[in-house]
């Protein structure tokens, strides 16, 4: 019986040529597009999973609470950790993590490179992560900071084949001896490293603290309710344990702080959950977005839809072909379940047939793709489970869409058929054409979102941040502080260079120092505020926007001197702020003194962050203060030649930096990377979209060509009675276009919820303009009508006599 059946069907396929053609090409880019999207998000879900005990580790985070403000961050306290694992039985393990900041010079003979992945870590890393050690002894090493593991590459990019263990390297703040080899931390981990220390032994843990933040702490815990019961133990232990600290540095009880809208809110985050559904400040790295992939599977499913309604379309349309053959197989005695079986084999044949098509499609866009998401996908089909679940997606693929049809095409009476009364039913026209609706509907929502995603990066790059970012180059380097002066005026010597400054970190998307600073009376709320340190020329450098007071100056002594920003201000609640005193509680390691700065200038507010976070406070200490510490260096130039520009600046660096090479990136480029998921996302919707009108077009034209062909007579009567072509065009083109413009009506209101879900994500975002509904509406119609006016021109055209010959 099978084998019948698919006789049958090859014989079906093969003398359909057009229809096989254009269902097995839809199905196939359906399903392509399909697996890619799917690969992309498999792998989104796959993060930190290849950890043994993944589901037993947790992150600490913390929600810091500010009377006005809630800030979130992916740090902890370094004490906390151990106390809760001395305090808490439910805890079976710890580890914690220290990510270096800043860019430093590392040599090995005449080598050198700019390295800025380093990591210290506790000294059962190893252990409490499934990263294996390739090579060095495991109960001897991170016990201090400057024995080094290397990873596998980073190993043989130093050392080649050679054994590194025992080696040195030599870096810009001293030697570093190499004690291990490990594998590379897959790309799939929410942390990186190419270089890791031990923690033990780093200076700042030789003091307690509970409320200064600086590691990432990981709990190995066995179950949920386990973890629920450490998070509900945080509270007293942190009262216990943070108090004295609390009241040393702020000058108020505990209980008073918490009263005045402060706090500490710990909680434990599933290591599984930190690369989709974090977004902490002080991030290990940048992680992704949950939203994005919900939005990438529905347009998977979308695309899918928009493939299996070509082929119910197509097959349905064909039902007056096929009516015969159903009814001479009726009368000879097939049962309708037989007669559905060979529909239903003709289509999980043509799906099957189509994910040949799909793979072959896969594998030459998946490196294109792979650019595009900045992934490393590929298929295993090696892997035991990969080709039956491709092969059981398809048949239900097929079995999904030949369904309707199949159903359908057998439920004719033969009795009707064979007496030449068949006619197509209205049901089953505006079956199809609500079907083509839904196609298209799909397609022109895609596009608008699209065309969204384009409005809203663009309005990214072109807002004003209140800052200078374009023609400015960055250089980073821990050798600056003591050449900062000289080089600066030597660069200034360049042609087209107007002028340079230091900080002590980026001006946006870096690091930044949290600034805990009082009102003058002491005992007052206390607020933090996100800072940078810079010197005399940055804010004129940068384009910063001095609105009141003065800036930094070279002419004063400014060591104490702070400019905050007009959000500082009024946080700080600071009515005449030029002159006003705030206080830095300091950390001297014996206890803390209180260190006064006054306020000598106010800046517009700036976009120290990207766009999707929200402006808050931000203070500028000089350079000259007792934090100053610049290690990037900006370079302003007005310059339509940066290449010779750029070779003027590297021999200048050169002079000064012999032994560390000349990097550098252009502001610029590094604030649009900040929004290179977005970007990614924009480009990988917009191929999609396309994808999606192709695949709605191709069901289409072979609907056109099904139609004409039915009405080939009307068409041959109307030009006998002296219809002109463009007439008669003009009649089918618009059956199709009343479909397509009513699939825009819908799309509209379900666009813009889709829009608005998204833009949620960003705090400063663009106005959904009508503007993205008209094009994405003239586009679809203008390509439907494109795509069927081959086959109406051509029939058309057609002498009537040949088609009413025999009428």
């Amino acid at each position: 019986m099978l084998r019948n059946y698919l006789i049958v069907a090859l014989r079906n396929i093969f003398r359909n040529k057009l229809f096989s053609i254009v269902n097995v090409f839809g199905l196939a880019i359906g399903l392509a597009c399909c697996f890619l999207i799917l690969l992309h998000v498999k792998d989104e879900f796959s993060y930190d999973k290849f950890h043994e005990r993944a589901d037993q580790i947790y992150r600490l985070v913390l929600h810091r609470y500010y009377p006005d403000t809630q800030v979130d961050y992916a740090l902890s306290p370094h004490s906390l950790g151990p106390v809760m694992f001395q305090e808490m039985p439910e805890i079976k393990a710890i580890t914690r993590l220290f990510q270096g900041q800043g860019e430093t010079a590392i040599t090995y003979g005449e080598k050198t490179f700019n390295e800025s992945r380093f990591m210290l870590a506790d000294s059962n890393f190893f252990d409490f992560f499934s990263i294996r050690l390739l090579n060095g002894d495991p109960k001897t090493i991170l016990r201090n900071p400057q024995e080094l593991i290397l990873t596998e590459t980073t190993a043989k990019k130093y050392f080649g084949d050679d054994d590194p263990v025992g080696k040195t390297l030599t870096a810009t703040f001293g030697e570093l001896q190499v004690v291990g080899v490990c594998e590379d931390v897959p790309e799939n981990s929410h942390f990186h490293f190419d270089f890791i220390g031990g923690l033990t032994g780093a200076g700042f843990l030789q003091q307690p603290s509970f409320i200064t933040f600086s590691v990432y702490t990981y709990l190995l815990i066995e179950t949920r309710t386990q973890a629920r019961a450490v998070e509900a133990k945080i509270p007293d232990l942190l009262r216990q344990h943070a108090a004295g600290q609390i009241q040393a540095r702020m000058g108020v009880s505990y209980d008073d702080y918490i009263a005045a809208g402060n706090g500490y809110e710990f909680f434990l985050q599933p290591l599984t959950s930190i690369h989709l559904h974090s977004h902490l400040n002080n991030e290990l790295d940048t992680n992704g977005n949950f939203n994005y992939v919900i939005i990438l599977i529905s347009v998977a499913l979308f695309i899918l839809i928009i493939a299996s309604i070509n082929f119910v379309n197509l097959s349905t349309a064909r039902s007056s072909e096929r009516a015969k053959e159903v009814g001479i197989r009726k009368v000879v005695g097939s049962e309708r379940s037989r007669l559905i079986g060979q529909f239903m084999t003709e289509s999980i044949l043509i799906t099957i047939i189509s994910l040949i098509f799909a793979l072959l499609f896969v594998e030459v866009a998946l490196p294109a793709f792979n650019n595009l998401a900045s992934k490393q996908l590929s298929i295993k089909y090696l892997d035991f489970f990969t080709l039956p679940v491709l092969f059981g997606f398809a048949v239900t693929v097929g079995i999904i869409s030949g369904s309707y049809p199949a159903f359908v095409l057998s439920s004719f009476r033969p009795v009707n058929i064979l007496k030449g009364k068949f006619s197509t039913s209205k049901t089953g026209t505006l079956t199809r054409k609500g079907l083509v609706i839904f196609q298209f509907f799909l397609s022109i929502s895609l596009i608008s979102f699209t065309l969204l995603i384009y409005s809203q990066l663009n309005y990214l790059q072109k807002k004003n941040l209140g800052f200078y970012k374009e023609n400015i180059l960055v250089v980073r380097s821990n050798l600056l502080p003591n050449n900062r002066e000289p080089i600066k005026q030597e660069l200034l010597k360049i042609p087209g260079v107007i002028n340079t400054a230091t900080s002590n970190t980026q001006i946006t998307g870096g690091f930044y120092f949290g600034f805990m600073i009082q009102a003058e009376e002491y005992g007052s709320d206390v607020i933090t505020s996100r800072g940078m340190v810079v010197d005399e020329d940055f804010i004129e450098t940068m384009g910063l926007n001095l609105i009141e007071g003065r800036g930094f100056s070279r002419q004063f002594n400014d060591s104490l001197s702070v400019i905050i920003n007009q959000l500082a201000a009024k946080e700080f609640g600071l009515e005449e702020p030029i002159g006003a005193k705030l206080i830095e509680p300091v950390d001297t390691g014996g206890g803390y003194v209180l260190r006064e700065f006054t306020v000598i200038g106010i800046i517009e507010d700036f976009h120290y962050n990207s766009l999707h976070d929200d402006l808050n406070s931000f203070v500028l200490q000089s350079m000259s203060g007792p934090n100053g510490f610049g290690t990037f260096l900006y370079i302003r130039a007005n310059s339509n030649n940066w290449p010779e520009t750029l070779a003027s600046i590297e021999v200048k660096w050169t002079e000064f930096f012999p032994q560390q090479p000349f990097s550098y990136f252009f502001h610029d480029e590094y604030i649009n990377n900040m929004y290179q998921d977005d970007q990614a996302s924009g480009r990988i919707f917009t191929i999609f979209s396309l994808l999606a009108i192709l695949i709605a077009c191709v069901g289409l034209f072979g609907l056109a060509s099904y139609s004409t062909h039915q009405r080939i007579h009307e068409i041959g009567i109307r030009k006998a009675l002296g219809s002109s072509v463009s007439k008669i065009v003009y009649l089918f083109s618009t059956d199709f276009t009343k479909l397509v413009l009513g699939a825009f009506l819908i799309s509209v209101p379900v666009a813009i919820i889709i829009m608005r879900f998204w833009l949620n994500n960003f705090v400063y975002r663009t106005n959904i303009h009508i503007l993205i509904f008209i094009i994405s509406g003239t586009l679809a119609v203008a390509i439907a009508l494109i795509t069927i006016s081959y086959h109406t021109i051509r029939s058309a055209n057609t002498n009537p006599a040949k088609t009413l010959r025999y009428e």
